[in-house]
């Protein structure tokens, strides 16, 4: 296909069965991320039609891998699909990356301005500004606005050994209580990890 031809690709209705998982898919998904997913899918219908499932000419996935088995697990029968089986092998290779990329960024204003926080986590967005960024320029803060409270509080100077010390005492003094790991997502960098919390 030459550089000056954009093809406009129709979508058409495909067994899911028929359609083949790419095995080399570089994109992975988390267990929690994948259960958004299918929640996203099961409300809004809808978004399968707006983000087909791309294959190439041996019906095989090259965007949206993550989609398919969701709509799989769903027991989801037909999905909505594009075929590009007139790009060539490189441009299918591109184009699992391009759709992979995460070109934009959100306006956090605009987000406040038009949605409650619980509103953007039940749709699945885990990235969130630093709050500095967010105070800037804004009276009262931010409903977006994260503020951790460390402790021993070493905001703007050096953490000392009579910090650690104190923060060792106080964690003893809890050493009889029941604790459970918990997993959270970080505010800031979107991360996933398990804290241990005191019951």
């Amino acid at each position: 296909m030459s550089k000056t031809q954009t093809p406009l690709y129709q979508i058409e209705m495909m067994s899911v069965r028929s359609i083949k998982p790419n095995p080399d898919n570089p994109r992975k998904i988390t267990e929690a991320r994948f259960e958004e997913l299918k929640k996203n899918i099961t409300n809004d219908p809808w978004y399968m039609s707006i983000r087909p499932v791309v294959v190439n000419e041996n019906k095989m996935v090259v965007g949206g891998n993550q989609r398919l088995a969701a709509c799989k697990s769903l027991k989801i029968k037909t999905v909505p699909v594009i075929q590009a089986s007139d790009l060539s092998k490189e441009d299918l290779k591109k184009f699992i990356i391009y759709d992979n990329i995460d070109y934009g960024t959100w306006d956090w204003g605009l987000l406040e301005g038009g949605w409650k926080k619980t509103e953007l986590i039940e749709l699945g967005l885990t990235e969130w500004p630093s709050p500095t960024k967010l105070a800037i320029g804004q009276e009262g803060g931010s409903q977006f606005e994260f503020k951790p409270n460390f402790e021993p509080d070493a905001s703007g100077r050096q953490v000392t050994t009579e910090d650690i010390e104190k923060m060792r005492e106080r964690m003893e003094d809890t050493s009889g209580t029941e604790r459970t790991m918990i997993d959270v997502i970080c505010p800031s960098c979107a991360n996933e990890f398990s804290i241990l919390k005191n019951q």
